[in-house]
């Protein structure tokens, strides 16, 4: 079973902050990768807002308004995240890699909670999940192709 720190940690940086100079930010910072990641995967459609959601919450994937269409949505633009040519000096890089791994994390705590998976098979996919963004992070994403290999 993960730990409790893991919903914590799929907030990444700022999580759980007040509305100061450090969330506001992440904030700035996330956007601005997003729309990076928009521009590298034009004509495809930009990727989707889950991926760059600010909520650490895994319960943010299983509320209503999340359709199964828009996880569908989510998985495909993670795909096409992951697996996309990027420059090899990509500013961005490494903050979409970090959203893409606290998305793996949300998404394996959610199916977890959600009984879609079994609490084994659950445990597996969060702990791998968690682990690798804690690497990455301690690492500061400093080989960001590396970081990318591992998060495919």
């Amino acid at each position: 079973m993960l730990s409790p720190s893991a919903h914590r940690r799929a907030g990444g940086p700022g999580c759980g902050a007040s509305a100061g100079s450090v969330s506001s930010q992440w904030r700035a910072i996330r956007r601005a990768a997003r729309a990076e990641a928009a521009s590298v995967l034009t004509p495809s459609p930009p990727p989707c807002d889950l991926i760059f959601d600010a909520d650490p919450d895994p319960d943010r994937l299983r509320s209503p308004e999340v359709t199964s269409d828009a996880c569908a949505e989510a998985l495909l633009s993670l795909h096409r995240l992951l697996f996309h040519p990027w420059p090899c000096r990509n500013r961005h890089l490494p903050v979409v890699l970090h959203c893409a791994q606290r998305f793996l994390l949300r998404a394996a705590l959610a199916a977890a909670a959600a009984g879609e998976l079994t609490e084994e098979e659950g445990g597996r996919a969060g702990a791998a999940a968690q682990q690798l963004l804690a690497q990455s992070e301690r690492e500061r994403y400093g080989d960001a192709r590396g970081c990318l290999v591992a998060t495919r």
